[in-house]
């Protein structure tokens, strides 16, 4: 199959055929934003300590140190970004309708 059949059969499934930069840009976008999102989090995690896992006062206790609200506010960022960025940010493109 060539390269145009190719892209034929994914517009005729439905499915955007692969080349679309500006889409492309968005989905590493969000790849970066899910790697920070998920390296913050360890670090929370690390800052409140084992006994915060089970225990919700502990959690809030560790929350409430500056290092603690340093970190949740920093987790917080990067989720509204992530957020922000897959509801409106990555672009759509559009389907092509198979002509039948």
């Amino acid at each position: 199959m060539d390269r145009r059949g190719g892209a034929a059969a994914h517009a005729a499934r439905g499915q955007p055929a692969v080349g679309h930069p500006a889409r492309a840009a968005g989905l590493a976008f969000d790849r970066a934003l899910t790697e920070a999102l998920r390296a913050a989090e360890a670090g929370q995690r690390a800052t409140f300590g084992v006994t915060s896992y089970d225990d919700r006062i502990a959690r809030r206790k560790a929350r409430a140190t500056p290092a603690g609200a340093m970190w949740t506010a920093e987790v917080e960022r990067l989720r509204t970004l992530r957020e922000d960025n897959r509801l409106s940010g990555i672009p759509r493109v559009p389907r092509l309708v198979p002509a039948f």
